[in-house]
C-alpha cells in the first residue's frame, strides 16, 4: 500500500524520500491548509462546469469525465501553503537535490460517472528510445521528475482515488500503455488520502485514474518538478501577484510573471492567447458565456 507520513515524525523527510525511490509514491499527511484547497476548489468549480458542457475529456487516453484543467495562477490562489510548503519541499530536496525546478502547474478533475483509466506511465527512464543501444538495461536510474499532487477533497474508492502501482517505477521495460499481463507483477493499491494530505508520485510509476462514482467532481492540484540539470522546455506563466509566494531559495519557479490575472470570468484576457483551458480554445466554449 502506499505509505503515509507526517512531516513532524523523527525521520520522516528521510523515509518518505527513501519510499519515494524505492515505491514510487509517498503520501504526506495533513500539510497543507483546508481553508486554501476550499478557497481553490470554489473557484475552479465554475470552470469545470464549462467544461464538461464541452465534453472535452482530458489526462491519459482522454476517457469520459477527467478533464485536465488549469488552475487559477494568482493571488490568493497560488499560495505558500501550496507551492512552498515546507515539508513537501524538504521531501523533494532529499529526493531531487537543491535546484530542481517547476515545469507544469495544472490540474485534472475526475467528475462523476467518469471512466476508469488504462494502467499507464507518463515517462519512462531517460535512456528511453536513445538509439544509443539495443541492449536491455538492468537497473534504473534515480528519480529525476516527480508528480506533486493535492486533492482538494477526501478522496477515495468512491470518488476516485489514483491506483497506483507499487514499485513500478524501477520497471526497466517502459511501455506508457501497460499491457493486462504484465500488471500482477507489482501491488496495486489506492492513494486514498484526506484533504490537506500530498501525494509524492515518481513519474515513472504506472498508475490509472478510476472511476468516480459519487455525485461531486474531484479535484486535485497537478504539479511536476524535475531535478535541475533536465531540459527546461517553456517557462510556467503566473500573475504578478503569485510571485511572493515562491519563498523556498532552493527551488526554481522557472516562471515568467505577467499583469495578466487568467481568471475564467475575463475568457479574452486569459493570459492573451486563443485558450481559456488547457486543451480548449475560446471558440469552443458555449454561447452563453
Amino acid at each position: 500500500m502506499c505509505k503515509k507520513f507526517r512531516v513532524t515524525q523523527h525521520d520522516a523527510l528521510r523515509d518518505a524520500s527513501t519510499a519515494i525511490q524505492e515505491d514510487g509514491v509517498v503520501i504526506l499527511e495533513q500539510v497543507v491548509g483546508g481553508g486554501t484547497l476550499d478557497a481553490v476548489r470554489s473557484r475552479m468549480e465554475a470552470d469545470t462546469r464549462n467544461l464538461l458542457a464541452l465534453r472535452k475529456w482530458g489526462g491519459a487516453g482522454n476517457r469520459r469525465g477527467h478533464i485536465q484543467q488549469c488552475p487559477p495562477k494568482f493571488a490568493p490562489f497560488v499560495s505558500e501553503d501550496i507551492v512552498s510548503n515546507e515539508g513537501v519541499m524538504e521531501v523533494l530536496r532529499r529526493t531531487l537535490g537543491d535546484g530542481f525546478f517547476l515545469s507544469l502547474y495544472s490540474a485534472n478533475v475526475n467528475t462523476p460517472g467518469s471512466e476508469t483509466q488504462r494502467v499507464h506511465a507518463d515517462a519512462g527512464n531517460l535512456w528511453f528510445n536513445s538509439g544509443v543501444t539495443d541492449a536491455k538495461w538492468p537497473v534504473c536510474h534515480p528519480a529525476t521528475t516527480l508528480v506533486i499532487n493535492i486533492p482538494l477533497v477526501d478522496t477515495d474508492e468512491t470518488n476516485g482515488s489514483t491506483e497506483i502501482y507499487i514499485g513500478s517505477n524501477r520497471d526497466t521495460e517502459f511501455e506508457m500503455w501497460v499491457p493486462d499481463e504484465r500488471l500482477d507483477k507489482y501491488q496495486r493499491s489506492r492513494a486514498n488520502c484526506r484533504k490537506g494530505d500530498v501525494i509524492i508520485r515518481d513519474i515513472r510509476t504506472w498508475h490509472r485514474g478510476m472511476a468516480n462514482r459519487s455525485a461531486e467532481s474531484r479535484h486535485m492540484l497537478a504539479m511536476i518538478v524535475n531535478v535541475w540539470w533536465l531540459n527546461r522546455a517553456q517557462k510556467n506563466e503566473f500573475h504578478v501577484s503569485a510571485k511572493p509566494a515562491f519563498k523556498i531559495p532552493y527551488f526554481d519557479p522557472n516562471a515568467v510573471y505577467t499583469l495578466r490575472r487568467g481568471e475564467a470570468d475575463e475568457i479574452k484576457r486569459y493570459f492573451q492567447v486563443p485558450y481559456l483551458f488547457e486543451g480548449v480554445y475560446a471558440h469552443q466554449l458555449p454561447s452563453q458565456l
